[in-house]
């Protein structure tokens, strides 16, 4: 500032600051073994907001066997959980971020990470065991 006798303040630290946040943060699924015999496995993911407010939550969505996308976490901090599959078959995850301002990250419906889940045991069929009759002809 300037006073009436022309007196000049200087110029000190900055009395404001804002940030402007134009990105969306960007996120992931961690990988996953290919495929497994257990019901439950453990699930994590990861995202970054470079350069702007940081992440407010996280959203995870999974499908099976090419199916519609179900959301598994919503609007979580966490950045792992424990999935119980609810049947055998071919599972792929997807996850988006939410920054502090509010831009989100889209979900693009496609997998970010895989697994095949085979809990049921082989069938095994029967067999019958017939005498072996040799030809000598």
């Amino acid at each position: 500032g300037v006073d009436q006798a022309g007196n000049v303040e200087p110029f000190g630290d900055a009395e404001a600051s804002t940030t402007v946040d134009v990105t969306p943060p960007a996120s992931v699924v961690a990988g996953l073994p290919a495929e497994i015999n257990t019901d439950s496995f453990l699930v994590q993911w990861f995202g970054n907001d470079d350069d702007g407010s940081g992440i407010r939550y996280y959203d995870v969505q999974y499908r099976v066997n090419g199916g519609e996308w179900r959301l598994w976490q919503q609007q979580t901090l966490a950045t792992e959980a424990t999935f119980v599959a609810p049947q055998d078959g071919f599972y792929e995850f997807e996850v988006r971020a939410v920054d502090k301002v509010g831009r989100t990250e889209p979900f693009h419906n496609e997998g970010e990470a895989h697994i095949a889940v085979d809990t049921e045991a082989p069938f095994i069929v029967p067999r019958m065991l017939l005498p072996l009759i040799r030809y000598l002809g």
